[in-house]
């Protein structure tokens, strides 16, 4: 598991920065989960299986990612 801090979501693009440059590509379906998270949000990168996840530590809130 690999914690990271969130830059923002975008979600014309369905994807998500983070503070340190990384852009990881958000599942369509998941979009309006991650609106809601703001900048500066710890989020905490794992993967289970072969599907890659991005939980928000603040609200447990998680979404699939690529």
């Amino acid at each position: 598991h690999m914690k990271t801090t969130l830059d923002h979501v975008d979600d014309t693009t369905f994807s998500l920065m983070t503070l340190d440059g990384k852009e990881y590509k958000i599942e369509p379906a998941d979009v309006t989960i991650c609106c809601a998270w703001t900048p500066t949000m710890e989020l905490e990168i794992y993967k289970r299986g072969n599907q890659k996840y991005c939980k928000a530590l603040a609200t447990g809130a998680t979404i699939r990612i690529k």
